[in-house]
């Protein structure tokens, strides 16, 4: 099977899980649910101890800790943002993080855009702007307005948080196999996440009843997201991330379209449109 197969089906797998999230969301509190997901994917690869090398430096384990703290930390602020938004508000925007990385590579390390790149910059920008467009109005700075909104702030510190652990995620995987540190993020994502809901709500007795209510929605949706993380490795394994990455952005029309017409979104043909405008750029400056 070609690489492309599987990169189209982790989009496909990975828009779903998405769409089931939204859907969980509309009755789960969303530090309930994302521990209730990290249980419960926890528990599926366990019988997998076997094959997860544990033999890495304390400095690793270090860098694994702080790429799961803002990799947990980023997934909340997104989760939260899906709720309350949205979901053809929500998938568009998270093609901002291409963007967001070619910023950092060239504050940090000097790197300048080309052409292609600033084409793509050029798209990014002008499909993130359709999408605050509001013609009834006919305000023309009302698109710079929308991350004034707590939730688009939200999805913004999310996608920064997602391109530095990208970033990191690159200097992990030179010194540990992908399996390893796949599982060993599951445990780090749920003890972090466990800790923030104790915290701040009912811990464990909310985990349960969490559980308890959506716990086959959440089955479902754990399978299709480790689904879409399996075939995204196996296709990188077959070319460059850079052939599959625009690929799976896909997945984030896939979810305005499926999840916009399943929860009856407003402006849906917009969205679309800008999505696309999006993944294009995305595709450019990741190419």
């Amino acid at each position: 099977m070609e690489w492309y197969v599987f990169a189209l089906l982790s989009a496909f797998f990975v828009a779903l899980s998405w769409i089931l999230k939204k859907k969980a969301l509309f009755k789960e509190h969303v530090a309930e649910f994302l521990v209730s997901f990290y249980l419960i994917n926890l528990l599926i690869v366990l019988p997998f101890f076997g094959r997860v090398n544990f033999n890495h430096t304390f400095q690793l384990y270090l860098i694994i800790f702080t790429a799961s703290f803002i990799g947990a930390s980023s997934l909340l602020l997104l989760a939260k943002s899906y709720r309350h938004l949205e979901i053809s508000e929500v998938s568009p925007l998270t093609n901002l993080s291409p963007l967001i990385l070619v910023f950092i590579a060239f504050m940090f390390l000097g790197e300048i855009p080309s052409a292609l790149q600033f084409l793509g910059i050029f798209l990014i920008m002008a499909g993130s702007y359709s999408l605050g467009i509001d013609y009834k109005h006919k305000d023309f700075f009302r698109p710079f307005k929308i991350f004034k909104g707590k939730y688009y702030m939200y999805v913004l510190l999310a996608m920064i948080g997602y391109s530095i652990t990208a970033a990191l995620d690159k200097v992990i995987l030179a010194k540990a196999d992908y399996f390893s540190y796949y599982f060993i993020t599951r445990f780090f994502f749920l003890a972090i996440l466990f800790t923030y809901h104790s915290a701040f709500y009912d811990g464990y007795k909310g985990v349960r009843k969490g559980i308890t209510n959506q716990g086959r929605l959440i089955l479902v949706t754990v399978l299709l997201t480790i689904a879409g993380t399996l075939l995204y490795l196996k296709a990188l394994s077959l070319t460059l991330v850079s052939l599959v990455i625009p690929i799976k952005r896909v997945s984030t029309l896939i979810a305005v379209v499926i999840g916009g017409e399943l929860f009856h979104d407003h402006g849906l043909v917009r969205r679309i449109i800008a999505c696309i405008i999006m993944i294009i750029g995305a595709a450019l400056i990741i190419i």
